[in-house]
């Protein structure tokens, strides 16, 4: 009987295909009915479905997570707390995405919704500095001019002649001349030309009496 077993389990390896054409002997034959092969197939089948379900399980349970991961990504980008703004060693800042990677001061403007001109406040990069203090003068002109302020408006247009029949609009445009970098029209490099080069010039004393804030 030891023998016969052996040869019935050496059919079974050569495949349940094989086995289901003529036995190749009488012992197999006495083994293999049709009942018996019929039960050999589906046991099979059964096992290879098993697995199969086994795998699109852990297919779709990765999917899910894949699928959970990127929505908490979303969820990261659109929180503002998420963001970081780190000192470098120049004074300035470097700033990082929710992941860590670094992004651009533009980018992390429009992600928190601060002014660039606030998050640079506190910087002690001198060309942030000239962008802050940039920033305050075109403010301070454009209330002048919203005001009806016409003396210190005259005085600041006398020093800055390029201003002249500009409307308060074009100031926001000075500052992206002189600091592309700052809103995404340039690089750092660019913005560094126009060191020592502010968009606004402005002397106090320079100032009439109808002077307002638009001081350095």
């Amino acid at each position: 009987m030891d023998e016969e077993l052996k040869k019935f389990a050496a059919a079974i390896r050569d495949g349940v295909g094989a086995i289901t054409g003529p036995s190749p002997d009488s012992i197999t034959s006495n083994y293999l009915t049709s009942s018996a092969r019929k039960g050999l197939s589906e046991s099979s089948v059964g096992g290879l479905g098993q697995i199969a379900g086994t795998q699109a399980d852990i297919i779709a349970k990765q999917e899910e997570q894949a699928r959970q991961a990127k929505i908490d990504s979303l969820k990261d980008q659109l929180d503002p707390s998420k963001y970081q703004k780190v000192r470098k060693a120049d004074g300035g800042f470097d700033f990082l995405d929710p992941s860590g990677q670094k992004i651009d001061i533009n980018t992390y403007a429009q992600r928190t919704g601060e002014r660039r001109a606030d998050i640079l406040k506190d910087s002690e990069n001198p060309i942030d500095q000239q962008y802050v203090n940039d920033f305050v003068n075109a403010n301070d002109l454009m209330q002048a001019v919203y005001n009806g302020d016409k003396q210190t408006v005259s005085d600041i247009v006398a020093q800055n002649p390029d201003l002249k029949d500009k409307k308060p609009e074009d100031y926001l445009k000075e500052l992206i001349l002189k600091y592309p970098h700052l809103y995404g029209r340039g690089n750092y490099a660019d913005t560094q030309k126009n060191f020592l080069h502010p968009a606004f010039k402005s002397d106090p004393n320079f100032l009439g009496s109808g002077g307002g804030g638009f001081q350095l």
